[in-house]
């Protein structure tokens, strides 16, 4: 009777799984016609990728090959016109190659002889020492710099390191207590095993009691029906126990259901706990960090404070150099000035010394015309015999020699005028040497100026002479930074829009 009261459960179960099977069964083959599906889509979207990247690269030869065309069509045109170029440049170069270069040896020439030449060479040779000493002085602040920075890492390291210990010494705390809670729960699975085998063992003790009582039962009807009374009774007995087996087990469950709660309880507690003690590790090794941070930057600080003093000393030092080098300059620009006005008051003198001289001379000429008249007068008295002569013949031979006399006297002041003329004229070519060769120093002087454009900030006091020379070296500077975009701007507009690994390959 009791096997037949189990079998509608079974047979419900049977159906159960059955069903299940076919649910399974049903989703397995939705599962893999959705795969299936899934790959179709990924092969038609391969495939069509592929297409695109074809096209976009036969699209890119095609691109290519007309670039190449019109490159080689720019370059013969090029060529012919630098040919052409070339043929123009080399006539006009062999007509003034002589002058040039006979140009070049006079300029050369009087650079040399130059003064202010010289002094602006010396000039530029101090900045490029004034330049080579900073470099100097700010590579040595870089290094310094380097070693500061190199022991805070080393010092950063360290504590790197004893911090790593720290973590390791906490994280094998924390595996030790790991491995404690494992075992905990090793307990607890072996606790409900053992209640899971006692449970099983109750169940068969169970149904063979209740085979045996059956038996009995079954026995006891066969033999004497006066017994009922007392199988009622052991049945009774039997519906006891079944409901203290019950009870039992409804029992066990609750206490399972308890002790799963509480592993539930356990395993949130564990967590939270891990949780709480990751928040603690992330804000320490923050604080540590923080802290690490502080004391790099009290490093950095103290050594950039150390350096800054280094920096000022020898800045100090360089600034009090300068300014006794200066000093000097001063003292000798103002000796050579000196000297100048010497020289300019030793011209001035000279030159009013030679007017009175000039005028001693033309008094004395007057004089000596006088002196020269009369004597011609004289002579050409006594050799025309006058004072034998008539009135009327005697007046004809005086205005006669006095003609004579003035002739003389004209072509020797005519003779004294060309004389003053030549020297106006070697004075006038002398002056416009001057102006030439002063004209070539100050184009050197630019030239230089421009060429060491870079050293502008190097140079000594003064070495500028006036607003000119500042803006020429301000330009020269300004163009030197422009050059990359001339060497842009040559190349033609259409290389100019291509991206740089195509136009390197037009180059190519």
């Amino acid at each position: 009777m009791g096997k037949s009261s189990n079998r509608p459960a079974i047979e419900r179960l049977i159906e159960r799984s059955r069903v299940q099977e076919e649910r399974d069964k049903v989703l397995a083959e939705l599962e893999a016609a959705r795969i299936q599906a899934l790959n179709q889509s990924r092969c038609d979207a391969r495939v069509e990728a592929l297409r695109r990247q074809n096209l976009e690269t036969a699209e890119l030869k095609g691109f290519a090959t007309e670039l190449e065309l019109t490159v080689e069509e720019q370059q013969k045109q090029q060529k012919l016109k630098g040919e052409e170029l070339q043929q123009r440049i080399t006539d006009t170069l062999e007509r003034q190659l002589q002058q040039k270069e006979a140009i070049d040896l006079e300029r050369q020439k009087i650079c040399l002889e130059s003064e202010e030449i010289r002094k602006l060479k010396e000039q530029l040779t101090t900045a490029r020492v004034n330049r080579e000493r900073a470099a100097q002085l700010l590579e040595r602040q870089f290094r310094e710099v380097d070693a500061a920075l190199a022991d805070a890492r080393l010092d950063l390291a360290m504590e790197e390191q004893r911090l790593a210990e720290c973590e390791n010494a906490r994280r094998l705390e924390l595996e030790r207590s790991m491995q404690m809670k494992r075992v905990g729960l090793d307990l607890v699975a072996q606790i409900e095993a053992r209640q899971r085998a006692k449970q099983e063992e109750t169940v068969e003790k169970y149904t063979r009691e209740k085979e045996q009582v059956g038996a009995v039962v079954a026995r006891l009807l066969e033999e004497m029906e006066s017994e009922k009374r007392q199988y009622i009774e052991r049945r009774r007995l039997h519906a006891h126990m079944i409901e203290e087996a019950m009870k039992e087990r409804q029992r066990q469950k609750q206490q399972l259901l308890e002790e799963k709660i509480k592993e539930d309880n356990e395993i949130k507690a564990y967590l939270e706990m891990q949780r709480k003690r990751a928040e603690d590790t992330a804000r320490e090794k923050e604080m540590i960090r923080k802290e690490k941070a502080r004391v790099l930057n009290e490093l950095l600080q103290q050594q950039l404070q150390r350096q800054k003093e280094e920096t000022d000393y020898a800045q100090l030092m360089a600034e009090l150099y300068e300014y006794e080098r200066e000093e000097q300059e001063r003292r000798k620009e103002e000796a050579q000035k000196q000297k100048r006005l010497e020289e300019r008051a030793a011209l001035a003198a000279a030159f009013k010394e030679q007017m009175q001289e000039k005028e001693r001379r033309r008094q004395a000429l007057l004089a000596e015309e006088g002196q020269f008249r009369r004597e011609l007068q004289a002579k050409f008295a006594r050799e025309a015999r006058i004072e034998q002569m008539t009135q009327q013949r005697r007046k004809l031979a005086i205005l006669e020699h006095n003609r004579q006399v003035e002739a003389i006297i004209q072509e020797r002041r005519h003779r004294l005028a060309e004389e003053r003329e030549r020297d106006k004229e070697e004075y006038r070519k002398y002056l416009e040497l001057e102006a030439e060769k002063q004209a070539v120093i100050q184009q050197e002087r630019e030239r230089l100026l421009c060429e060491n454009a870079e050293l502008a900030d190097f140079l000594p006091k003064y070495t500028l002479q006036d607003k000119r020379e500042q803006n020429i070296v301000r330009s020269a500077k300004q163009q030197s930074a422009t050059i990359h975009l001339d060497s842009v701007a040559s190349l033609p507009r259409t290389l100019r829009t291509l991206p740089l690994a195509e136009t390197t390959e037009a180059f190519t």
